[in-house]
């Protein structure tokens, strides 16, 4: 199968909105997996694929991977509610437990 990531509140439905979605969100992401052993295509506008070589060992770890690098992300950024629902909705379709991403900070 094949899979894209995209890092934005909503889905892109257009080919405009794909060009606004967080490139930089995207190449912090990528570096942090390359360090954790699992490379992604470096360009935000590549597929990704999974064969018959990804058993289920490389896509757990792949997924574990993943989860504890959003975790450091989130720690790292302001991440807007919309953003913490969507990661939040997407663990429950892949089956994986959500990591929890924290508030913006509030400003006072």
């Amino acid at each position: 199968g094949m899979f894209g990531l995209y890092f934005d509140a909503k889905v892109p439905t257009s080919y405009a909105e794909v060009m606004q979605g967080d490139k930089e969100r995207f190449n912090r992401f990528f570096h942090k997996m390359l360090d954790a052993g699992v490379y992604f295509a470096p360009s935000a506008f590549e597929a990704g694929f999974v064969s018959s070589a990804h058993g289920d060992a490389e896509i757990d770890q792949t997924i574990a991977a993943a989860s504890r690098v959003f975790a450091a992300m989130a720690k790292d950024e302001k991440v807007p509610q919309s953003i913490r629902s969507r990661a939040r909705q997407m663990a429950g379709v892949m089956g994986i437990d959500a990591v929890e991403i924290p508030a913006e900070p509030s400003e006072g």
